[in-house]
């Protein structure tokens, strides 16, 4: 009977083991699946936010050509009031002279013609 009781306590054994290794066995399948997933997320979440900063990069490229572009026609504007201004100053200072302005009556007029 002792050895009948020793096989069946080794049995017993046995049992518990492959219980405890299809225990330990499903846990490791459940945390690799759980991995894989957490890894896929992570993936699309990088792969979303490079496609963000991509768009961000596209949309501040554009801003900046657009900046220029307005820069360049101010600066443009800009040089074309300032040639106009040059060649008014000197019809100003030409028509002073013809009308024969000396110093104390161009002081009077100085609101009238930059000088």
């Amino acid at each position: 009977m002792s050895s009948r009781k020793l096989i069946s306590n080794s049995s017993s054994s046995e049992d518990d083991e492959n219980r405890y290794a299809k225990i330990t066995d499903e846990k490791k399948r459940k945390r690799m699946i759980s991995n894989r997933e957490s890894a896929r997320r992570s993936r699309m979440k990088k792969e979303q936010h490079i496609k963000d900063l991509n768009d961000q990069v596209t949309y501040f490229r554009s801003r900046s050509s657009e900046m220029v572009q307005k820069i360049n026609e101010i600066e443009r504007r800009y040089m074309a009031v300032e040639s106009e201004n040059r060649i008014l100053r000197m019809q100003a200072e030409e028509l002073k002279k013809e009308a024969g302005i000396d110093g104390r009556s161009a002081g009077f007029l100085s609101g009238f013609w930059p000088s």
